[in-house]
């Protein structure tokens, strides 16, 4: 998918939800605008079809349009037990300190150098121990 510009965000959605296999997948590489100095990689759990996964993922900026790639970082998310899996939707227990409520997204953000560069790209790894239905976009500003 392209970017797509909302106010001032660009958001492109690098894998549709859909149903996966347990392993790990790459996205990208995406091309950065010039002007943005942040992203966020954002995982979308809206039609999850376990509650017992967990998912991590990493990070990986190029400021030479991919000639080189430096690691960025990452995260994970361990489902943790109590959640409620309804419909397709994970629902956080009455117990959680957040108290009751659906989980629709997880996702980590990181700082971009050098908002002055048009050769600036970002790529990445999203792994899940379960088959799971996920999909990833990335949100830069």
């Amino acid at each position: 998918m392209a970017n797509v510009t909302v106010g001032a965000f660009v958001a492109n959605e690098l894998l549709a939800p859909q149903a996966r296999a347990a392993g790990t997948l790459a996205f990208g590489p995406v091309a950065i605008p010039t002007g943005f100095s942040h992203v966020v990689v954002m995982f979308d759990l809206r039609q999850q079809t376990t509650a017992t996964a967990a998912f991590s993922a990493t990070l990986s900026g190029s400021l030479d349009n991919g000639a080189t790639w430096t690691a960025m970082g990452g995260a994970g998310l361990d489902l943790p037990a109590g959640l409620v899996l309804t419909s397709g939707h994970l629902y956080r227990s009455e117990s959680d300190p957040l108290g009751p409520g659906v989980i629709r997204t997880f996702g980590f953000g990181h700082a971009l150098p050098r908002t002055e560069l048009t050769t600036r790209q970002i790529k990445g790894t999203v792994s899940c121990t379960e088959s799971s239905t996920l999909g990833v976009t990335v949100v830069v500003w």
